[in-house]
């Protein structure tokens, strides 16, 4: 939970098929327009995801980043125990 982070991509036109290029990073399809993907910062930065999209020829209308809130942290730790 500590390594995690979220980053929200709101597309200008909706996909009808995910890139090949993205796939390596396994975003989560909420809509046709919307891309939610998960990673470790210490494992890959935010903008190389970005750069992802950027260098498939999407248009990115709305960015949003998430991270992990005390609670979030809290029941990671006590669902372990």
């Amino acid at each position: 939970v500590f390594d995690s982070r979220t980053l929200r991509v709101v597309l200008a036109a909706p996909l009808a098929a995910l890139p090949a290029s993205l796939a390596a990073h396994a975003p989560e399809r909420p809509d046709p327009a919307t891309l939610v993907f998960r990673y470790r910062p210490t494992q890959i930065q935010a903008g190389r995801i970005l750069a992802a999209l950027q260098a498939a020829g999407l248009e990115i209308a709305d960015v949003a980043t998430r991270e992990p809130d005390l609670e979030d942290v809290f029941l990671d730790l006590t669902r372990a125990a």
